[in-house]
């Protein structure tokens, strides 16, 4: 009996965490909308990208990216924008990162 609600905690815990990633990644997408002036399709399509690369948030599957696929990936995002957009993001993203990687 122990064993069985142990385990119901664990499955509520990974779908608790799948739903507060899933709310963090499209408020995020949300605030690009604006910023980006991206459309309806563009945030679709960034989403699914998103999700594609980072996975779904459960902490047992959670990908594991090197810089270059990193990289990519925010040039992937970037060539849904339109051009001004795409470099603006780019750049915020690289400023972004080099800041957190010291």
């Amino acid at each position: 009996m122990v064993l069985l609600a142990m385990f119901g905690c664990l499955v509520i815990r990974v779908r608790s965490e799948m739903h507060a990633f899933s709310e963090s990644l499209h408020r995020t997408v949300n605030r690009w909308r604006s910023h980006y002036h991206l459309d309806d399709q563009q945030v679709a399509r960034i989403v699914e990208i998103e999700f594609a690369f980072h996975g779904n948030g459960n902490f047992f599957t959670k990908p594991t990216h090197t810089l270059e696929e990193t990289d990519q990936h925010h040039r992937e995002i970037a060539a849904v924008m339109k051009p001004q957009d795409g470099e603006r993001f780019l750049a915020d993203q690289l400023r972004r990162h080099s800041d957190s990687r010291y």
